[in-house]
């Protein structure tokens, strides 16, 4: 990935002709820039990136780059980068390294160059824009259970015109109950928000997610079984990554799910309800993980 966006802009000078700090210069680009040390510790976190990340560059200079902010985890074929935000949720994001001058940022310094991956979900983004619809959950920000009927009709009717596969999984948070009874319910609302905030980076911009009811989350992903079930277990992945800041302790858990595939003939009711069956069972086998079509289908 070039960079015309920082190319673009000429090296502002002071009154007396001499390069202005390399910070100053940073600062002043529109896109998210992290400078890097030979040892991929942060030197310098620009404005752009505080804004994108929500993290002031106080906490972040003398971090180390991968691991602490970045998180890079693999969806099938596909190598996905998230940033940890400051409120605990993942941002889908690309990076490109670029290599800078020793007279300008010192030996072996590295520039990094965050753009944001994933938009809003186009349906996600019509049912915020049509509030009269009521479409959309108040809580999370994404469509609420009438929003997923509609979506779940419409893509069955593709599927059976056009064959266009696609599959549903339901999510479930663990253990849920507990980090109310622990930390309180303003503290399960902020799991909420987070964990919905992640599941939608991980999906891509055909797909749809709605909040199903309570801890419970449904994903309409468009492919065959195996982009279906590599989606859904990326969104695992992601949120195990996660944690959220509560009275200034790290609150981590994890979610389930089940995965269902359109079939000829199929109702939503019957694609929820298998997707709900396979959730249960991932529950049975010890949480934090996905169960998809080719699971024992033995009670």
């Amino acid at each position: 990935m070039n960079m015309p966006e920082v190319a673009r802009y000429r090296m502002p000078v002071s009154a007396d002709t001499r390069p202005l700090p390399v910070g100053i210069l940073l600062d002043a680009m529109p896109v998210g820039l992290a400078l890097l040390n030979r040892h991929s510790s942060i030197q310098h976190w620009n404005r752009a990136a505080e804004a994108m990340s929500g993290r002031h560059r106080h906490s972040v200079v003398g971090s180390r780059w991968e691991g602490e902010l970045l998180v890079m985890l693999r969806g099938g074929e596909t190598k996905r980068t998230f940033l940890r935000h400051r409120e605990g949720h993942l941002l889908a994001i690309e990076v490109s390294s670029h290599r800078l001058p020793a007279a300008l940022a010192g030996a072996d310094a590295t520039l990094a160059a965050l753009t944001v991956a994933n938009p809003v979900l186009p349906v996600l983004k019509y049912a915020r824009d049509h509030p009269e619809l009521d479409l959309v959950d108040t809580l999370t920000g994404l469509g609420n259970r009438r929003l997923a009927a509609q979506e779940l009709e419409s893509a069955l009717i593709r599927y059976q015109l056009q064959r266009s596969p696609f599959g549903v999984a339901l999510f479930d948070i663990d253990s849920m109950q507990a980090v109310n009874e622990r930390h309180g319910y303003d503290c399960g609302d902020r799991v909420l928000s987070a964990a919905s905030l992640t599941l939608a980076e991980c999906l891509d911009p055909g797909d749809t997610l709605c909040r199903w009811g309570g801890e419970q989350f449904l994903a309409i992903i468009h492919g065959g079984a195996s982009t279906v079930e590599a989606t859904a277990e990326l969104c695992r992945s992601a949120v195990e990554q996660m944690s959220v800041n509560w009275s200034g302790a790290p609150v981590a858990f994890t979610i389930s799910g089940g995965v269902e595939l359109a079939g000829t003939g199929d109702h939503a009711h019957d694609l929820v309800g298998h997707a709900a069956y396979r959730l249960r069972m991932s529950k049975r086998l010890g949480r934090n993980r996905i169960t998809g079509g080719c699971a024992n289908q033995a009670e």
